[in-house]
């Protein structure tokens, strides 16, 4: 059985626009309506996986071998992809000063992201702020993208967008988001060849149809599915002149924890986490460079600094206020629509 008809089972595609095409994924059209900003935090009750779902982290990263941050500095005149400069106290007491691998395209919205108490990035259960419009879609089986704030028309929250959806069909998981006949890439990326994409993708495919089986038999039917750091530790160390981190992107499934015969579930009752389904789709998805290498790569990346940014902020919050305020002035290209309403193959525009 192939992803895309299991994943049709928990989701519902779209179908209607209101507005010009803003990008395209494959077959897959996007426009952009007013939206509010997604504003939840990431608190594991059964309505945050219910309601929110998507792309959410919660994780604080803890320094091996007793390393701590002592400091981060940002400096603008230095090349960008250099300008983020950490200091990590060893446990001898000595500092190591290091080079974030973030370019300011990168820095910006992850710092910011990371300075929110709401730890949840995107949404496709999201919302438009006109709901005659919204309903009016929804008719037509529109799905609605809502993003964090930080992450509003930014090429991360692009990113992350797209992150959401690699399970859900191949054209959505395989190409880059295209404007025009374009692929937008900020500076340090790279386009992976769609064949290798396709590739990894039909191997994704198998491995998930086989976990779904063997799930549903073992322990009943997975509703969805929650991707970031959930029940996931993070690490860092200096190696050398760099910041190493552990911990992989996890998509954690989940399903009600009672009978799906029970007419009285809603957002009050329990879910049961799938963990061993979790692991297993988890590690092939791994395994195969996440099936878009740009787009994973960017996953774990803000999976590692927001979390690294977040243990900053609780060991020095004045030093983390005062950069906070710088880099509310950075400027950052490329310049980036996120969309908020998703269409189907067959939209016409």
């Amino acid at each position: 059985m192939k992803m895309r008809w299991i994943i049709l089972i928990l989701f519902t595609w779209s179908s209607l626009a209101l507005s010009q095409t803003l990008m395209q994924l494959g077959q897959f059209s996007f426009t952009e309506a007013a939206a509010p900003s997604f504003r939840q935090p990431v608190d594991f009750s059964p309505r945050f996986f219910r309601r929110t779902g998507g792309v959410a982290f919660s994780a604080i990263a803890q320094g091996q071998d007793g390393q701590k941050i002592h400091s981060i500095k940002y400096s603008a005149n230095k090349p960008d992809g250099k300008r983020i400069l950490a200091k990590i106290e060893l446990k001898n007491g000595d500092l190591a000063e290091v080079s974030l691998d973030l370019h300011d395209w990168e820095f910006k919205p992850i710092f910011e992201f990371a300075a929110s108490k709401y730890g949840s990035a995107v949404t496709l259960f999201g919302e438009l702020e006109n709901k005659e419009d919204e309903n009016a879609l929804r008719e037509e089986g529109a799905q609605f993208l809502n993003y964090h704030k930080s992450l509003e028309d930014t090429l991360v929250g692009l990113r992350l967008m797209q992150a959401d959806l690699l399970l859900l069909d191949k054209d959505l998981a395989v190409d880059l988001p295209k404007i025009g006949d374009e692929i937008v890439l900020g500076q340090g990326e790279t386009a992976s060849k769609l064949e290798d994409n396709e590739s990894r993708y039909d191997k994704v495919d198998a491995a998930f149809s086989n976990a779904i089986y063997t799930t549903i038999l073992t322990e009943g039917f997975p509703q969805s599915y929650v991707i970031g750091d959930l029940n996931t530790e993070i690490t860092y160390k200096v190696v050398g002149d760099e910041v190493r981190f552990s911990g992989q992107p996890r998509w954690t499934f989940w399903s009600n924890a009672e009978s799906e015969e029970n007419s009285d579930i809603d957002d009050s009752t329990p879910v049961k986490i799938l963990t061993g389904m979790s692991d297993e789709v988890s590690r092939v998805i791994a395994s195969q460079e996440g099936i878009n290498p740009t787009v994973y790569s960017l996953l774990q990346k803000v999976m590692h600094y927001r979390a690294f940014f977040v243990s900053y902020k609780r060991e020095k919050p004045d030093e983390f206020s005062n950069l906070l305020k710088q880099v509310a002035l950075i400027s950052i290209e490329p310049s980036v629509v996120t969309p908020t309403v998703m269409h189907r193959p067959g939209y016409l525009h």
